[in-house]
Parts: C-alpha cells; structure tokens; sequence
C-alpha cells in the first residue's frame, strides 16, 4: 500500500515553524525538495502502532528558513524536550527545544556539509557526531557554555556515515562506506573498537539500535538490504532486501522499522522479524536521517555519578567502570582528575605550511570554520622571514624540519608554544623538498643550487649525496615500509 503525504508551503514572519513537531512520541525525519522548496523536519505523532494500521496520520513540521538549508543527520534528547540536526549549507548542528520556541543553538560550527550520522547521550549529557570529509567522530558536551569538543575517533576510518549510542552499556556503533565497508563500535570514549560486520557489505548507511535483541539494523544502499546482528558479531541476518531502492535512514520502534528511501523519495515501514511491509509513504521529497522521537527510546536518568564528579569539560559515564572526566581538544586532565589545562603541543590533526617570510599553522578543518577571527598574526608561530619554502615532520617526536633559504640552512622546532628554532644542516644550496623516514630516523632532501638530492641522521649528520646530476629537483617523499 503507498499513501501520500503532501506539503502545502506557508511561509511565516519568523524563522522556524516550530509549533508543528510538538513534543511527544513521533517519527521524525529530515528531507529536501526535489527542486524548489525548503528543506524540512517532518514528524508524524502518535503510536504508530495505531497510524501504521489505520493510515490516519498526523503530519507535522519545521521549515527551514530559506531555501539555501538543507537539514541531515538527526537526533534527540527527550528529557530536555531537544532535537538536534546537521545543516549541510552554513556546516553546523543546532538544537531547538519542542516546547513552542523557535530559539536555536549553535552547538558545533565547524563541520563539513556532510555529518549524516549525530546521537545524544541522555545519561552523560554527550552529542557524538561523524563527519565522513574528515574521516572522525567528535564528542561534544551538551551542558558547556564553553565550545570544548574531543576527538575520539580519527583513524581507520574510510568515510563514516550512520551513528547509534547504548549509554547503559556504553556503546557506539557507526558504519563506514569507504574503502573498506564495515560496521564498527566501541565505548563512549572510542576505546575498544571491535568489527562487527567486513563482509559482504557494500555501502552501509543509516544505522539504529534495537535495545531489547541486544542487535543493531543497518540498511546498505547498494545492496538495497536492511540487516541485522547482534553486539557480539552473531546471528548477523537479511531482514528483507528491495531492489531498485536506495535507503538512507533507519528507525525503530516495537516491532516497526522505519526506512527513508531516496529513489523515489519514500518513507517505508516493516516488520523487524519478518521483513513483512506495513505502509509505504510517497514524500515528494527526498529523505534524509530518521528516528523515533520517543521517551522508551531513552532510558534511564542523567548520570548522578556525573553530576558527583563536577568534570570541568567533559564527562562519561561508563557503565562497567566508574564515570571519568575527559578534556576537549587542546587541553589536558590534571592530577585531580576533573580539570583541564591547556597543552603547550599543538592540536592535531593540523594543517602547516611555509608561507617563505613565516610556518603557519591551522585546523584541518579550516576549510569549513569561519575566518572571522584568524589572522597570520595569530596563527604563524615562525615569523622571521627566512625564505622558508620545504616542509617535514616527525610524528614520533613532535618535530618539525624547515628549509630556510635565505641563511641557506636546514632547522627543526619542537611543536610546542614558545619552543626555540634549531639549526641543524648549514651551506646548503636552494632546498625545496623535504621528507623524514620516520622508519630509520632519517632526514632527505632535494637541493636545485647542486642539483642533488641528499640523506643525513635526524641531527643532521653524516650527511651524504645518494643522488646528482640532476636538472631541477624540487618535491620529495619517502615510502619507508616499501623501501
């Protein structure tokens, strides 16, 4: 059976239209017109164990307030009355309290245009959000006044998409559709990871947990599948498979599953164990993130164990271990355990590079934060114009070689605030290529002046000429694990 919901655009004086997603139990969903129109929030209300049988549905929605918008992931927190969502256009996650409000805050403001997968903590008090052009997952806490966020996540992953959360027993589940298709989890504070699911996975994307079977559901749209397993890896099962289709989003509640598909922009509804179809919603529009905005959905209360704690930035409540307090980063936990000191090293991951009269160094995420407040002043920790031109890093260490070719010299500075330069190669001609083999703790470079490329230790000793009678030798790398 396929019904259809339709949209009658209003336009008010305000900017959200928040009197129609009320709180209380909804199936909530974001999607974007197929053309013109604004992106939207669309919640139907009630149980749907009564509508899905009936087919009378209460619709309701948020309007964006412009046409440039477009909402993605999705998420809640039922005790503070919020929904959370991801703006692809301006790159932020905002809240909007359901309680008649049409006030939102900025929780996040330095995302890329494609977080599809965000979930709220209800028992620490925590937003988890992925951001598949950054390839990490970020922590953030929702009862900061201060803008600290944590890294927990930042390798092995390829392109992470959907995100699910089990406070009571502290795990985060992601799937990721890059190179290497996976279904992953951890703890709450990205320790632990464990595969759940290598193969025979295409292209995993929304993902839900389902609390009573102790299993999460995945949909995976080039397999045009919703599936199955459990935490523990087992019983992993095809729920039901439609071709032709490609879904986005998962939800469940009961027996129902909820599935956005973007083929034909439609809202499909299921039985969990079966695979048997309910209803089928034509939109119009095509969806995004889905979830069950309900309060059996969120059990359990706030942590007191947290509120005991007083943390500084952030806390997690560890259901097997005790609460801890952790710092955002740039920062680092003190003796006491609960507050946070800003670190001397420099957040990583980063951005550096040579500017010749100044080394500069920004987020890597630089692209998408806004330059308001970033200027070279700032943000240049060498400025003495020495014509620097070749970069190269020494992970292990800290360390950062430069080449500076107006004292024809090679240096090297701890990445630290207020560490002191160290020249270390001097009479070199014109160096425009670094490269360190962090393998053997060796430092190569090309130099155009003699027309040779050279190795020398860390230190810069023991140098020798292992390549010459070359025409112009300018960039550099080295592969140390293939020699």
């Amino acid at each position: 059976m396929e019904n259809v919901i339709m949209f009658v655009l209003i336009i008010f004086s305000f900017v959200f239209i928040s009197q129609g997603v009320k709180h209380g139990r909804n199936l909530i969903w974001s999607m974007s017109p197929t053309s013109l129109g604004v992106s939207r929030i669309v919640g139907i209300e009630g149980d749907p164990n009564d509508w899905v049988k009936t087919g009378n549905v209460t619709v309701r929605h948020i309007s964006a307030p412009h046409y440039g918008w477009q909402f993605r992931a999705l998420g809640f927190h039922y005790t503070t009355k919020s929904i959370f969502w991801s703006e692809k256009s301006y790159k932020r996650i905002q809240e909007l309290t359901l309680d008649g409000s049409t006030a939102t805050r900025s929780l996040f403001t330095k995302t890329s245009g494609y977080v599809d997968g965000l979930v709220i903590d209800w028992i620490s008090d925590n937003m988890y959000f992925s951001d598949s052009k950054y390839n990490w997952i970020i922590m953030v806490p929702l009862n900061s006044t201060d803008v600290y966020y944590k890294l927990i996540i930042t390798t092995g992953l390829y392109q992470p998409h959907g995100l699910a959360i089990y406070p009571k027993k502290g795990y985060l589940f992601w799937s990721d559709w890059g190179d290497i298709p996976k279904i992953e989890m951890s703890d709450l504070t990205g320790g632990n990871r464990r595969i759940l699911v290598s193969e025979n996975i295409v292209h995993p994307r929304g993902i839900t947990v389902d609390y009573d079977a102790n299993a999460i559901y995945w949909v995976d749209s080039s397999k045009d599948t919703v599936e199955t397993v459990e935490f523990n890896g087992n019983n992993r099962r095809i729920v039901l498979s439609l071709p032709n289709t490609n879904f986005f989003g998962i939800a469940l509640y009961e027996k129902f599953i909820f599935m956005t598909e973007q083929e034909e922009g439609h809202l499909k509804i299921y039985d969990k164990i079966t695979g048997k179809g309910y209803t089928n919603y034509k939109l119009g529009y095509i969806p995004f993130a889905i979830m069950m905005y309900d309060e059996d959905m969120q059990a359990g209360e706030l942590s007191s164990a947290c509120t005991l704690l007083e943390c500084e930035q952030i806390c997690v409540d560890k259901p097997a271990f005790d609460a801890v307090c952790l710092c955002g980063e740039g920062y680092e936990l003190n003796s006491d355990k609960k507050t946070c000191t800003e670190v001397q090293e420099f957040i990583q991951p980063s951005h550096i590079y040579a500017i010749r009269d100044a080394i500069c160094q920004y987020p890597a995420n630089l692209a998408d934060m806004s330059l308001a407040n970033i200027t070279l002043e700032t943000q240049c920790f060498i400025k003495i114009a020495k014509g620097y031109l070749a970069l190269s890093y020494d992970s292990i260490n800290g360390l950062l070689y430069y080449s500076e070719n107006v004292t024809r010299s090679i240096g090297r500075v701890q990445l630290r605030r207020g560490s002191f330069t160290d020249t270390i190669i001097r009479g070199v001609g014109e160096v425009r290529g670094l490269a360190y083999d962090w393998t053997s703790a060796n430092l190569y470079w090309t130099d155009n002046t003699y027309k040779w490329i050279m190795v020398s230790t860390a230190n810069g000793k023991y140098q020798k000429v292992i390549v010459d009678g070359l025409i112009s030798p300018i960039g550099i790398a080295v592969h140390p694990n293939r020699g």
